[in-house]
C-alpha cells in the first residue's frame, strides 16, 4: 500500500515540473514575439565608448553623471524637419512619464564633422532641458557599426536608449512613434530599481 503511494504521488510531484522543462527546451507553447518596440542591442553598448563631449576636451562619462536613463539622439548634420521631430519625441515621451519624467534626461548628440549639427537659439528656447554634447563622427559611427548600422543611426536620428549605469541597450529609428518609447520606457523604469 505504501508503495502504491509512492508511485501515485512522484508522477504528480515531479510530473508538471518535467512537462515545463520540455515545453521550454523544445519552444512549445511559449510567448509569441516579443514585447518591447524598440531595437534591443544585445550585448549591450557602452556608454563611455561614444567618447561623447559636453565642451572640448571635457569628456562625458557615466561614473560622473546623476544615476538617470538617458534618451540621445543622435545627428551628423544640421538639425532639420526629422531631427525636430526626434527631438519633439523624445520630450514628450518625457513629459508623459508624469511622476517618471526626473528618472530620464534627454541629450542631443551632435557628431557633425563641421559643427554645422550645432542646435539653434529657436530649439535650446523650446527645448531648454535638453543636453547639447558632441561627439567624433568617425569614431562613434564606427562603434555604432559594432551592432547597428552607424550611417543610418547618424543620418537618420535614431534615439539610443541609455540605462543608469551606461548600457546603450535599445534605439528606435524614425519609423518608431513616440507610443513605442514611451510604452517600453514605461516597462523599463517599473522593474528598474536603479536611476
Amino acid at each position: 500500500k505504501g508503495r502504491l503511494h509512492r508511485i501515485i504521488i512522484f508522477p504528480c510531484a515531479f510530473g508538471p515540473m518535467l512537462l515545463a522543462t520540455m515545453m521550454y527546451c523544445n519552444h512549445f507553447m511559449g510567448p509569441a514575439g516579443r514585447t518591447n518596440k524598440g531595437t534591443l542591442i544585445l550585448p549591450p553598448l557602452e556608454f563611455d565608448r561614444l567618447a561623447l563631449a559636453a565642451q572640448p576636451g571635457q569628456p562625458l562619462r557615466i561614473a560622473d553623471m546623476e544615476e538617470k536613463w538617458r534618451l540621445l539622439i543622435l545627428s551628423d548634420g544640421p538639425c532639420a524637419e526629422q531631427c525636430r521631430d526626434a527631438i519633439y519625441k523624445a520630450r514628450q515621451v518625457n513629459v508623459a512619464l508624469h511622476k517618471e519624467a526626473q528618472r530620464v534626461t534627454r541629450y542631443y548628440v551632435d557628431a557633425s564633422v563641421d559643427g554645422s549639427g550645432a542646435l539653434d537659439d529657436e530649439i535650446r528656447t523650446h527645448y531648454p532641458q535638453l543636453n547639447q554634447v558632441t561627439a567624433d563622427r568617425f569614431r562613434l559611427k564606427q562603434y555604432l557599426d559594432e551592432k547597428i548600422d552607424g550611417n543610418s543611426a547618424l543620418g537618420k536620428n535614431h534615439i539610443l536608449v541609455v540605462d543608469p549605469i551606461g548600457n546603450i541597450m535599445m534605439f528606435y529609428s524614425a519609423e518608431n512613434s513616440g507610443k513605442d518609447i514611451l510604452e517600453d520606457l514605461k516597462r523599463l523604469l517599473k522593474v528598474s530599481h536603479i536611476g
